[in-house]
C-alpha cells in the first residue's frame, strides 16, 4: 500500500512540473510568435520604396520632366497630372492583404525652375506638407545646379523658401530627433521613417538620374499603416493562437468584433502595456475557455502593441492524457499484480488443501490417500513425506491385520 501512495505521490508531482513546463513553452512560443508576426509589417517596406523609384524614375515621367524644361505650360502640368493620378490609381488597385502603404504627397522641381505638388489624385491642390516638399525639392535642385552669382539683389521668394524648409526641419528635429533630422536633411535615396500620431510617415528623395546632375528632383511622402495592415492580417490568421495587433495604443484604441465579448480583460492588459510600456502576462476567459496572454509594446511601431493569446486547452488535454495513461498503467500493474498473486496463492494453497485433505483421511484411519504432488520445493518434500508416512501406517495396518487373523487361527487350533 505504501509503494503505491508514493507513485502517486511522485506522479502527481511530475503532472505539476509538466504543467509548469508547458505552460512556460507555451508562453515562449506565443511571445516568439508575436515577434515573427511584427515583423510583417517590415517585409512590405520595400515594396514602397520599389514602387516609388520606379515611377520616379520611369520614362514617361523623364519626357514629361524634360518637356517642362522647355514650357511649363498648363498643357504640361495637366500631362504631369494625369501621371501621377495615374500612379495614384495603380496603388488603389493592389491587394490590401499585401500592401500596407499610401502614397500621400509627391512633390518635384526640375531645371529651368518648374515645380510641382500633389497631394492626392482628387485634391485640386496640394497641402501644406506637400507645398514644403516642393520648397525642400526646389531648394535641393538650385543647391545643386545654381552656380554662384555676384547680384547685389535679394531674392526674396528663395529666402522665404529657405526659412520654410529650416522651420520645417527644425520641426522634424524636434518631433522625431537628431537620426530622423540627419537623414532627411543630408540622405538622398535613404528612406526616412518617422513615426506619428496617425502611424509610420515614411520619406523619400530622389535625384534624376544622379544627384551629380540631376534633372530633377522628386520628394515623396509615404504613409504605412501598420495597424491596419497587421489587423487585416490577423484577421485571415488561421494559426494556432490568437493575434491582436496594434488593437490600442496611447492615442485611442480600435476593436475587432470577434474579440468584444473579452473586450474588458483585454482593454485592461493593453491599458498596462500602453501605461507601462512594459510586457505583461497573464490569462482571460475567452469564449468559455481559458487563454494565456502575453502582451509587448511594439518593437518596429512603437506606438503600437502587440496581444497574443494562446488555448489552455491542448495543454489542459495533454495532461488529461498524462492522467489517463497513468491510470490505464496503474490498472493494468494491478490486474497484473492480482494475477500473480493469484497464481502464487493457488500454488501454495493446493499442496497445503491436499495436506489437509490427507490428514482427514488419516484421522479415519484411511491410509490410502496419496497426494503425489511431484513438486521438488518444500511444499513437495512436505508432500512426499507425507506420502511415506500414509504409506507406512498402511503397511503396518495391513500387518496388524495379518498378525491378527494369524493369532486368531493360532487360537483356533489350541482350544
Amino acid at each position: 500500500m505504501v509503494p503505491l501512495i508514493t507513485v502517486f505521490f511522485v506522479f502527481n508531482l511530475y503532472l505539476n512540473e509538466d504543467y509548469n513546463v508547458r505552460i512556460s513553452q507555451t508562453r515562449a512560443d506565443l511571445n516568439r510568435t508575436n515577434d515573427l508576426f511584427e515583423l510583417r509589417e517590415s517585409f512590405v517596406d520595400p515594396l514602397a520604396w520599389k514602387f516609388v523609384r520606379e515611377r520616379t524614375f520611369s520614362r514617361e515621367m523623364r519626357q514629361l520632366a524634360s518637356a517642362l524644361e522647355v514650357s511649363s505650360g498648363p498643357a504640361v502640368i495637366k500631362q504631369l497630372d494625369k501621371l501621377t493620378g495615374s500612379w495614384y490609381s495603380e496603388h488603389e488597385k493592389s491587394d490590401p492583404l499585401i500592401i500596407n502603404y499610401n502614397p500621400r504627397d509627391i512633390a518635384v522641381a526640375g531645371l529651368n525652375g518648374w515645380e510641382y505638388a500633389t497631394s492626392g489624385k482628387e485634391q485640386e491642390e496640394a497641402n501644406t506638407f506637400g507645398v514644403m516638399l516642393k520648397q525642400i525639392a526646389r531648394s535641393i535642385m538650385k543647391q545643386r545646379t545654381q552656380r554662384p552669382t555676384s547680384s547685389e539683389g535679394i531674392d526674396a521668394a528663395a529666402i522665404e523658401g529657405d526659412m520654410v524648409i529650416e522651420t520645417g526641419l527644425q520641426t522634424v528635429r524636434s518631433l522625431f530627433g537628431d537620426d530622423v533630422f540627419v537623414k532627411l536633411a543630408n540622405g538622398v535615396g535613404l528612406p526616412v521613417l518617422m513615426h506619428v500620431v496617425a502611424g509610420t510617415a515614411g520619406l523619400i528623395i530622389h535625384a534624376v538620374p544622379d544627384i551629380e546632375t540631376p534633372q530633377y528632383v522628386m520628394i515623396w511622402l509615404i504613409m504605412f499603416d501598420y495597424e491596419g495592415y497587421l489587423a487585416r492580417i490577423a484577421d485571415r490568421y488561421r494559426g494556432e493562437y490568437l493575434l491582436w495587433p496594434v488593437e490600442a495604443h496611447r492615442y485611442g484604441n480600435v476593436f475587432r468584433r470577434e474579440y468584444y465579448k473579452a473586450r474588458h480583460e483585454i482593454v485592461k492588459m493593453a491599458s498596462w502595456i500602453a501605461t507601462a510600456n512594459l510586457p505583461v502576462s497573464g490569462r482571460i476567459n475567452y469564449r468559455g475557455s481559458w487563454h494565456l496572454v502575453e502582451g509587448r509594446p511594439g518593437v518596429a511601431q512603437i506606438t503600437s502593441l502587440m496581444i497574443g493569446m494562446a488555448p489552455e486547452a491542448p495543454i489542459d488535454q495533454a495532461i488529461t492524457r498524462s492522467k489517463t495513461a497513468f491510470t490505464l498503467l496503474m490498472a493494468g500493474i494491478l490486474l497484473c499484480v492480482l494475477l500473480i498473486a493469484k497464481n502464487v496463492a493457488d500454488d501454495i494453497l493446493v499442496p497445503i488443501r491436499s495436506l489437509i485433505l490427507g490428514m482427514q483421511q488419516v484421522v479415519r484411519e484411511s491410509y490410502s490417500y496419496r497426494i503425489d504432488s511431484g513438486r521438488t520445493d518444500e511444499l513437495g518434500v512436505l508432500c512426499s513425506a507425507f506420502d511415506s508416512m500414509t504409506r507406512g501406517l498402511e503397511e503396518k495396518m495391513l500387518m496388524g491385520r495379518m498378525l491378527s487373523k494369524s493369532a486368531q487361527k493360532f487360537s483356533l487350533q489350541e482350544s
